[in-house]
């Protein structure tokens, strides 16, 4: 039997980033997402009723103390 897989492209919403970073700090934001044009990549993994946004890569710890260059 064959497995039918859908894959898509997806945005996350800086708002809610946002939110999720002030329930749980692993979710890195920076205000700067608001004005940056960076897409966020990752894939969608189901389990049960709920879907998961898995980030492909993510901030690294020195990422954190970075200053903006502009």
């Amino acid at each position: 039997m064959v497995e039918v897989i859908k894959y898509g492209f997806y945005t996350v919403n800086s708002d809610y980033l946002e939110c999720l970073n002030k329930v749980d700090s692993e979710v890195y934001y920076n205000p700067s997402y608001r004005n940056s044009i960076k897409p966020f990549v990752g894939i969608i993994v189901g389990i049960e009723n709920y879907n998961y946004f898995i980030p492909i890569s993510s901030a690294k710890e020195k990422h954190k103390k970075m200053q903006e260059c502009f």
